[in-house]
């Protein structure tokens, strides 16, 4: 099982936190060290609110302040990113818009990119990704196995370049309740597309990235953070440096289930390990069913994206294109969903609109 170890948004944009924090994550031996690659106004509107577990981390007001007090720059993106490969350690990087993708591609490679959960939905960004980088990590947080299954034909679409896809399940929310981990719906995932299968964990502790492993995962993702009180929105939801270390410890020699282990004898395989009752275990086993959990459904459309003009103004009568809009938080139903790029692109608009307007059917001739 490949162990990324996920940096995101705890360096708390200071050199000297993301530089001890990457140094302390090589030294636990993981696999992979993930950074992310954002431009705020680029992926978040003005009208996007802070969700309920960042107002519990932070002091802000909205997901977009919120975004760029957060927002790495490139020279210490790229500091860190050399430092990574000159350690012998994979290197991911995950874009949340369309510049920040073109920017790994031209500055860092085109070996791998991991699709962050909110932009499943985001047609133009997978597109782009399948076509420029040579694998696709795609996360699944969220969504239903439907919303999967598009992702999936998007990434595959073309003729000429087809990357390797390899799936993470993942709850999105921090931290992520137990008993909403469904981890049945790996195998769903599994039997469904033929494809791996891994696990982006938010939830506290070690007990689902253990039994993970255990289900024969094929990567495990995991936030770190130098210290868990400190001041962010994914801190208190992280493994700390010493934490990452146990894990990398326990699941290399932790034994795995034969593909014909039937539920039942892994329920109570599971309890037996790790003395936890079998219903806890059923539990966060769930029920495979690849759909939002409970913990999910608040913060869907606050994560997910629509269309919102990205230019200072579009007068009446210019086309959309990808240069003049971006798909941006949050959902609105009024909107035009990210999955739903090709129903604007090349259409012109009946009337003004300025910077950070949401986009509507109503508004294109």
């Amino acid at each position: 099982m490949e162990l990324i170890a996920e940096i995101g948004v705890n360096h708390n944009n200071q050199r000297a936190i993301l530089m001890d924090l990457v140094q302390r994550v090589i030294d636990c031996d993981v696999d992979t060290i993930k950074l992310q690659r954002f431009k705020s106004s680029d992926e978040i509107s003005s009208a996007a609110n802070i969700i309920e577990y960042q107002a519990r981390t932070t002091a802000y007001e909205s997901q977009l302040k919120m975004a760029q007090s957060l927002e790495l720059s490139d020279e210490l993106l790229l500091m860190a990113a050399e430092h990574i490969v000159k350690a012998n350690k994979k290197l991911l990087v995950s874009p949340f818009d369309l510049g920040s993708a073109r920017f790994i591609r031209a500055e860092i490679g085109n070996a791998a990119v991991k699709v962050p959960s909110p932009e499943i939905t985001n047609k133009s960004l997978i597109e782009y990704l399948a076509q420029n980088f040579e694998k696709l990590y795609l996360s699944t947080g969220a969504s239903y196995l439907g919303e999967v299954s598009r992702a999936v034909g998007w990434a595959t679409a073309s003729d000429t370049h087809r990357p390797e896809i390899e799936l993470l399940h993942c709850v999105s929310q921090y931290p992520a309740p137990i008993e909403a981990s469904n981890l049945r719906s790996i195998e769903t995932m599994r039997s469904e597309f033929g494809l791996k299968v891994g696990m982006s964990d938010h939830s506290e502790g070690l007990l689902i990235p253990l039994v993970c492993k255990m289900l024969n995962c094929s990567c495990l993702e995991k936030h770190v953070t130098l210290n868990k009180g400190m001041s962010g929105p994914d801190h208190s939801a992280s493994a700390t440096v010493e934490e990452l270390g146990e894990l990398v410890k326990f699941t290399r020699g932790q034994e795995i289930f034969s593909p014909d282990t039937s539920w039942s004898e892994i329920s109570n395989a599971i309890a037996e390990r790790f003395a936890i009752d079998v219903a806890q275990v059923v539990s966060l086993l769930g029920s495979g069913i690849k759909e939002p959990s409970f913990a999910e459904i608040d913060t869907r459309d606050q994560i997910r994206k629509s269309f919102y003009i990205n230019v200072p103004q579009v007068e009446a009568g210019d086309s959309l294109t990808l240069d003049n809009i971006s798909a941006k938080r949050p959902w609105n139903s009024f909107g035009v969903d990210a999955a739903d790029v090709d129903l604007i692109l090349g259409r012109a608009l009946r009337r003004s609109l300025t910077y950070d307007s949401l986009i509507t059917l109503g508004d294109l001739s």
